[in-house]
């Protein structure tokens, strides 16, 4: 990639096709012995650095807001772009449930919805909110470390964080030893981690020795989540999440090495063309977010697909996203709804 935005666009761009691909391959829950399983674990495992590379991005862009705009405008800048989306598409969302299940219609007292909203409880892919406004908040406290500082500091808090947040707490799992959680370096923990490794990443070069280093532990971590999750599964007869959860070592390790890889992603002149199409999709990322849950929804039962369909898992993300786009330039044509796409 030429640029830092080019990277990130395109990183966006994958992530938010991998979020999707998650949402439709649904049917890994479902454990079963049956082959569509064994597919599930796949597209499960491979796609699960979605979640930490959004966090990834958020700070290799967000952190050095203080040389763009002030806080005040930082918070005013996140609550119009995620805050009120969020808010809207979730009472939509209530709306669209009561719709489909007036046998169980949901109780609208506002004490009622504002716990449902919080515990986003109203449309369940939405829980990505809740850490990410955490993060926001964060970002102010931790921009005022000077960026002289900020590669020593930072490291310290990634390796701290890693070790008593995901390196302990997985080994003790695997040992079956309880873990006191109150260990954790806190301001480092849950996806804040992810917050300052994507800055570290973004703004230091990285020596190609370590680069590989990084490229064989993301492999080790794809395959720890992958094989370990399938045995497990297999000989339980149930799902043993012991290799999974996005603050797991696996998981760690794996998304690390996807958001370093497209950092140094060279792409192929006669490629170059496909890559800078889908790099300008990036602006469409947040509303297909936002929206697919329905798509996906109403495909299933209008169409009345089988959601273990090989076929579905793996092309209907394109198909969605697409589609997504297409609502999105018509939505925003009407001033009143820009808002809630931004």
């Amino acid at each position: 990639m030429k640029s830092k935005m080019q990277y990130l666009s395109f990183l966006n761009v994958i992530s938010c096709i991998a979020v999707i691909m998650l949402h439709t391959n649904g049917c890994f829950w479902a454990f079963s012995h049956e082959r569509y399983w064994v597919t599930a674990n796949v597209i499960e495992s491979v796609m699960y650095f979605a979640v930490p590379v959004f966090f990834m991005i958020s700070g290799a862009t967000l952190i050095d807001y203080r040389e763009r705009y002030s806080t005040k405008t930082f918070m005013k800048k996140r609550i119009k772009k995620t805050v009120i989306p969020f808010l809207f598409w979730s009472l939509f969302g209530l709306i669209y449930m009561t719709i489909k299940y007036p046998e169980n219609p949901s109780n609208f007292d506002i004490i009622h919805i504002v716990s449902k909203l919080i515990n986003t409880q109203i449309i369940s892919i939405y829980w990505f909110f809740m850490p990410l406004f955490s993060v926001y908040m964060s970002i102010p406290i931790i921009s005022l470390i000077p960026k002289e500082q900020r590669k020593e500091k930072f490291l310290y808090l990634v390796i701290i964080s890693f070790i008593t947040s995901s390196l302990i707490p997985f080994v003790c799992s695997l040992i079956d030893i309880q873990y006191n959680n109150s260990l954790m370096v806190q301001f480092g923990n849950s996806y804040m981690i992810y917050v300052i490794v994507g800055y570290l990443i973004d703004n230091y070069e990285i020596p190609k020795k370590l680069r590989i280093f990084i490229y064989v532990f993301s492999f080790v971590g794809l395959g720890l989540h992958l094989f370990g999750t399938y045995y497990l599964s297999i000989n339980s007869n149930r799902i043993i999440d012991t290799f999974k959860g996005y603050n797991n070592v696996p998981c760690f390790i794996y998304s690390v090495g996807i958001f370093v890889f497209f950092k140094y992603f060279k792409v192929p002149l006669k490629l170059s063309t496909v890559f800078n199409r889908i790099i300008n999709l990036s602006k469409y990322t947040f509303g297909a977010y936002l929206m697919h849950f329905f798509i996906i929804d109403i495909s299933l039962e209008v169409l009345k697909i089988d959601n273990r369909n090989i076929y579905f898992r793996v092309f209907a993300p394109f198909v969605i996203f697409i589609i997504c786009i297409f609502i999105e330039n018509i939505v925003k044509k009407v001033p009143l709804l820009r808002t809630v796409l931004p």
